[in-house]
């Protein structure tokens, strides 16, 4: 398997060495460094996942392949309100039986902005090249590559988080978004998203213009935690078919056990021993969804289940069922109505 991010580390580490070394007022206790990553493995027959590598064989994708990546997080806290942050990404190795690796670019800067923390009007500002979480991670969950900026007011573990995104995507995409995140009662918090993504669409400054209108509810209950959201696309297309407007509407609602279903955010950071039961049901329109959390498939409706568990320190593991139908047409294939698609994911993330 192609390795490209210990190059990168090892420069990285080496870079930070002589910065410390070059600049007294950079004490360690100033510095943090993180590592993260995951291992996954899937088990494709149906191909569900659109990701997965392409085969040699032309036209096919790959239905066994493993999928990895490693990050190293550098924050640096320039004094009690400004702080500057970095990450570099390995990219994503993906490959398998006749798939070859396709992560030909190696690792990349995913992060790199300045954060300045206003504690007095409770606001903090971050410019540079960052990413978004909105509403309930259906919509809009990606941790970098958006090139901009954002004015938050409070925090996500306060009572009240407001905040505003500005910027643009690596392949042109400019995106607009207001996130609410508000404590409607205890132990429930209620979220409302508008997003504004303009697609370019040709060399003369044409886009398409998505309008995303969502709401969520996250309501921890005994033993149990609920999550639920639902969005809709306002977008028009110049001709519609039968089924097309489904596509434009999606929702989910998912039980979970345990602290937290984010299994290679979170999970890794539990005590020794967590475990976590999660079940999901989506069913989630094309249009409804720009870059949501992995593990939602736009397009399709069906059921997850997941179970994950912290084995060592800063180490988790989980493994996933996936049973989805597809809501339209397949191009490219022979589609066959209401046909069951299966996948399971197994995976090891690490934390540290």
């Amino acid at each position: 398997m192609k390795k490209h991010i210990p190059i990168a580390l090892i420069l990285s580490i080496i870079s930070i060495a002589n910065f410390n070394h070059v600049s007294a007022a950079m004490a360690p206790k100033d510095l943090k460094i993180t590592l993260d990553g995951v291992e996954s493995y899937y088990s494709d027959p149906d191909t569900l996942n659109t990701y997965a590598p392409p085969s040699v064989f032309k036209d096919r994708k790959t239905k066994n392949y493993f999928d990895n990546y490693t990050r190293l997080g550098i924050k640096y806290k320039i004094d009690d309100t400004n702080y500057i942050v970095t990450r570099i990404h390995s990219g994503y190795d993906e490959e398998g039986n006749a798939a070859p690796n396709t992560n030909d670019n190696g690792a990349y800067f995913d992060q790199a902005y300045l954060k300045h923390i206003d504690r007095k009007n409770n606001m903090t500002y971050i410019i540079g090249k960052t990413g978004a979480y909105l509403g309930q991670g259906m919509v809009y969950n990606s941790s970098g590559n958006l090139n901009g900026g954002s004015i938050t007011y409070g925090a996500y573990w306060k009572p009240t988080c407001i905040s505003a995104y500005y910027g643009n995507k690596n392949g042109g995409q400019t995106l607009k978004a207001l996130n609410i995140d508000k404590e409607v009662a205890p132990n429930i918090r209620a979220t409302a998203t508008y997003i504004n993504y303009k697609i370019p669409i040709s060399k003369i400054n044409n886009y398409v213009t998505d309008n995303i209108y969502d709401i969520g509810i996250n309501a921890k209950l005994h033993n149990v935690t609920l999550v639920s959201e639902y969005a809709y696309n306002s977008k028009t297309e110049p001709v519609k078919t039968p089924y097309m407007g489904d596509k434009y509407k999606g929702y989910y609602v998912e039980l979970y056990t345990g602290p937290t279903t984010d299994m290679t955010g979170e999970m890794p950071l539990q005590k020794i021993g967590t475990q976590v039961f999660s079940l999901r049901y989506q069913n989630i329109g094309d249009y409804s969804s720009i870059s949501p959390t992995v593990g939602f498939y736009p397009g399709y409706k069906g059921w997850r289940f997941d179970f994950g568990r912290t084995i060592a320190k800063g180490i988790s593991a989980d493994i996933a069922y996936y049973r989805m139908q597809k809501k339209g047409p397949e191009y490219n294939t022979n589609f066959v109505s209401g046909k069951n698609k299966n996948l399971i994911v197994g995976e090891i993330a690490y934390k540290f």
